[in-house]
């Protein structure tokens, strides 16, 4: 089976498949800064998000659904943009296999919660029960910090929904995914 393969100008993203041999790396929160140099992540269902600027930089972050709700990762990217000195015109990023909306599922006291702090767009609710959209509030929270919307990439696999190619504790997964990015 293939792993999950994503390129973009700044930079090359892998997601290594159940059952495929995984390269040996040293996970660090130190980023990229040469072309060929790589960050890598290791999530179950959070969100494996790496942004870029070609030749530039390369940073990776894994934000989960309370550093969402709160805010905080979104202060850390927007501090690490900052001392990069990024022209956020430029910066690329691609959201790897995380857990959609559809299994998100949370209590009527934090959807109003989500929807108290403008996050109407990502509040699901169908047939009583209410969906929380954590990949599209961060998508939410980089478009506010200036990055454009054409940069923004999210990956089309859903870590519960593809059991044989993703682990998922939602679905019991005690093994992490792992992505690395290469920057270019």
């Amino acid at each position: 089976m293939e792993n999950i393969e994503f390129a973009l100008d700044s930079f090359r993203a892998v997601t290594y498949v159940k059952g495929n041999d995984r390269p040996v790396v040293l996970i660090s929160p130190v980023p990229a800064f040469a072309p060929g140099e790589s960050v890598s992540l290791l999530s179950h269902d959070e969100i494996p998000c790496f942004l870029a600027e070609k030749g530039k930089f390369l940073a990776g972050f894994v934000v989960d659904q309370e550093a969402a709700l709160s805010g905080s990762k979104k202060e850390e990217i927007s501090r690490f943009l900052n001392e990069m000195k990024a022209e956020l015109k430029k910066v690329e990023v691609y959201f790897a296999p995380c857990l959609t909306f559809s299994h998100i599922i949370v209590s009527e006291e934090e959807i109003e919660g989500a929807m108290e702090q403008g996050y109407q767009p990502a509040c699901k609710r169908t047939d009583g029960s209410d969906f929380l959209d954590v990949p599209l509030i961060l998508l939410m929270q980089l478009r506010s910090l200036g990055i454009p919307m054409e940069n923004i990439h999210l990956s089309r696999f859903d870590t519960s929904e593809n059991p044989s190619l993703l682990y998922s504790s939602l679905n019991g997964d005690r093994e992490y995914n792992l992505t690395v990015a290469t920057l270019n």
